[in-house]
Formats: C-alpha cells, structure tokens, sequence
C-alpha cells in the first residue's frame, strides 16, 4: 500500500487524484502536471501515484490514448 497517502505539492489526497484520474482519464505524464503539479514541485509521490494507478488499471502512456 502507499507509505503517504497525501501529495503535498497539489494538497490532496492519493483517493482524490486516483478518482480524478477515473473520472476523466489522462495519460500518465499528463495526470501528474493535471492532478498533482508534481512535474514542478517536489514529486515525492510519483512513484507511489504511478504503482497505484497501474494496479487499479487506470495507467497509459500517451501514445495509448490516441
């Protein structure tokens, strides 16, 4: 499971971002700079963010979308 189950940098929680990411899915890169602003702050929780996604199905690459 996740160590945090916060992302400081958008100030949400981890079930927040997951249910955006259902809700209107976006490639991976993308839902990081949408969701959670981590591409320009501290990205702590990008490795966890990115597990949890790919666990629950909702992970793909841009090229995926298309």
């Amino acid at each position: 499971m996740l160590d945090s189950k916060y992302c400081i940098c958008s100030d949400k929680p981890i079930d927040d971002i997951l249910s955006a990411q259902r809700d209107i899915p976006l490639p991976f890169e993308d839902m990081v700079e949408c969701y959670m602003r981590c591409l320009i702050e501290c990205g702590s929780c990008i490795d966890q963010i990115r597990a949890c996604v790919k666990d629950r199905k909702l992970f793909f690459e841009a090229e995926q979308q298309a």
